[in-house]
């Protein structure tokens, strides 16, 4: 996704949300630098793990308040955390602020499925097969809760129309959607060239 979205190497960009490093280290291994990568977080804990296996730059804030330079990035990407934000559009004014004209946003994140059949598949691999998963490869007596809270978060996230109507009225341009498997869906959106 990244690639397809425009990432090269040369450009600078911003990984909200960095969580343990996985698309962070994605854009590293694109970007070719792991000087051209800062990745941000709330969590003590999660940039203590993503620290262990990356060697970019890590800086604790929230996605509402970003402690960093406006203009400072050409490329800013928030994986599967969007629907743990409260205002959509603070979010999207403040990732605005950082982006240089003619930035990219990239967001990843799950959506619930439109279709009975789909939404079944989707709770079944989210609450069963994944835990199953979990529980044999990684034992731990949270397994089952934090699936379950995965998916309530899924089922009580914005809509995709919301998302990208918010992504509208906060500045961005040329907002498109992907969606795979039925519960994936990635949104990519421009900040102006001219910097409005």
């Amino acid at each position: 996704m990244l690639l397809r979205a425009g990432l090269t190497p040369g450009m600078q960009l911003v990984d909200v949300a960095v969580g343990t490093g996985l698309l962070a280290d994605a854009a590293v291994r694109v970007a070719g630098d792991p000087g051209a990568v800062v990745g941000v977080d709330p969590s003590g804990q999660m940039l203590r793990e993503a620290r262990r296996k990356l060697s970019i730059s890590l800086v604790q804030g929230r996605a509402e308040h970003l402690p960093l330079a406006a203009g400072c990035a050409d490329f800013l990407t928030m994986g599967y955390a969007l629907r743990h934000v409260e205002h959509l559009s603070t979010v999207f004014v403040e990732f605005a602020r950082i982006l240089r004209p003619g930035g990219t946003l990239l967001i990843l994140e799950f959506v619930t499925p439109r279709g009975r059949a789909s939404r079944a598949l989707t709770w079944f691999y989210l609450g069963v097969v994944i835990p199953a998963l979990c529980r044999r490869l990684a034992p731990s007596g949270q397994t089952d809760a934090l699936m379950r809270y995965c998916w309530d978060t899924v089922e009580a996230s914005a809509t995709p129309d919301a998302i990208q109507a918010e992504l509208a009225a906060s500045g961005f341009t040329r907002i498109t959607t992907m969606q795979n498997l039925g519960f994936l869906i990635a949104y990519q959106a421009q900040k102006s060239a001219t910097g409005d």
